[in-house]
This record gives structure tokens, sequence and C-alpha cells, in this order.
């Protein structure tokens, strides 16, 4: 009986540091797989991010060539250069008048409200707000049209 007792803890001992490693290995996998995890997590929020900033950089890119073309025209003389350093300011005024004659016109009810429809159309509204937004708040339609998309 003892013989037999002995076999039995002897065959147990030799096969209880199998099992014991089993599960260690098991752990190690499922921490290994969850570290894959992290990683993959992490490269995706980084990936995001670098692409963020290349936009930034883009956009700081494109306003400073938008300020130095503006800067270039005001340095040259003639007629010309004044026409096409105007061409922006003057389209902003002719934009803002239409705002207005179209505006004191609904207020005075001086035309029909459907010829207002036809002139002042949500194209129109589109172009006026852009005008604005350029002058006024370029980054903010940026923003506006980002979170469109």
């Amino acid at each position: 009986m003892i013989s037999l007792i002995g076999s039995l803890l002897g065959f147990a001992s030799g096969v209880v540091p199998e099992i014991v490693g089993y599960f260690r290995k098991q752990q190690d996998h499922e921490f290994e797989l969850q570290l894959y995890e992290a990683k993959a997590k992490y490269a995706k929020v980084m990936t995001e991010n670098k692409l963020k900033e290349l936009d930034l950089k883009a956009e700081i890119q494109e306003l400073k060539s938008l300020y130095k073309h503006d800067q270039s025209l005001k340095t040259k003389n003639g007629f010309i250069s004044a026409l096409r350093a105007s061409v922006r300011p003057v389209i902003t005024y002719f934009f803002f008048f239409t705002f207005v004659g179209v505006e004191v016109s609904v207020i005075f009810s001086l035309v029909e409200p459907h010829i207002i429809d036809s002139i002042w159309n949500t194209n129109t509204q589109g172009l006026f707000a852009a005008v604005l937004s350029f002058w006024f708040g370029s980054r903010a339609m940026s923003k506006v049209m980002k979170g469109k998309s």
C-alpha cells in the first residue's frame, strides 16, 4: 500500500510541474496578446496624431504662402498690380452690399418674395459665408468643413 502511494506521489510530482507550466504558458500568451493589442492601439493613436500634425503643418504653410502672395502684390507698382490686389476686397464689398440690399428690400418689401428667394438662395448664402469667413475666420470655416466630412 505504501509503495502504491509512493508511486502515485512520484507520478504526481512529475506531472504537477508540467500542468503548472501549461497554465503559465497560457498566461504568458494572454499577456503577449494584450501587449500586442495595446501596441496596436498606441500605433493607431500615434498615426492619427501624426496625420493631424501634418494637416496643421499644411494649413500653416498654405496661410504663409497666402500672406506672402498678398505682401508681394503690395510691393509692386502699377495699375495691374493694384487691380490684382483689389480683387478679393471688391468681391467682398459686392457680396456685402448684395446682402445689405436684400435685407433692406425684405424690410421695406420693395420686391416680391420669390424674387428675393431667387437672388438670395442657399448657394449665394454659402458664397457670402465663405467670403466673410475668409476675411474674419478662415480657420473657423476650415474647422466647419472638416466636421462635415
